[in-house]
């Protein structure tokens, strides 16, 4: 994920002379925060963002939590589904669970968009939810 990241940032900063220009990066899938926690420091450096798919799909602006602690403060009840990543044990797995204590604490469960300084406006972003909810109707995120 944090490679994905890096190379919309390439491409972000970018002429479209040399191939450059606007990037997205989404994915439903979910992976761990130490994944994702480097590379989304840069892009937001360089004026990108990282955002909750789940949130951007509602319609909101939301970002992960990198808090320290024991349960996953991103949990939302039937949104995710257990695997063998994101999940304490295998009780669960392939279901979608309303326990947070199904889950490991720092796993990104809510998928995740990544987009350059581009689409770091507010028509930017609002173009962003409109695509991202009429694409969500066709094939919805599977959030595991």
């Amino acid at each position: 994920a944090g490679n994905k990241m890096l190379m919309l940032l390439e491409s972000s900063l970018a002429s479209s002379e040399d191939g450059g220009g606007p990037c997205l990066y989404i994915q439903d899938r979910g992976v761990s925060r130490w994944d994702t926690c480097a590379a989304e420091a840069i892009l937001r450096a360089f004026g990108g963002d990282l955002a909750k798919l789940s949130g951007e799909e509602a319609g909101e602006e939301t970002h992960y939590t990198y808090l320290e602690t024991d349960c996953n403060l991103d949990f939302v009840p039937g949104l995710a589904t257990c695997t063998k990543y994101n999940s304490r044990t295998n009780d669960a797995l392939g279901k979608r669970v309303n326990d947070v204590e199904a889950f490991k604490p720092y796993s990104n469960l809510c998928g995740m968009i990544a987009f350059g300084k581009e689409f770091n406006t507010d028509d930017g972003r609002q173009t962003l939810k409109e695509a991202i909810r009429k694409a969500s109707k066709r094939v919805p995120p599977s959030y595991d």
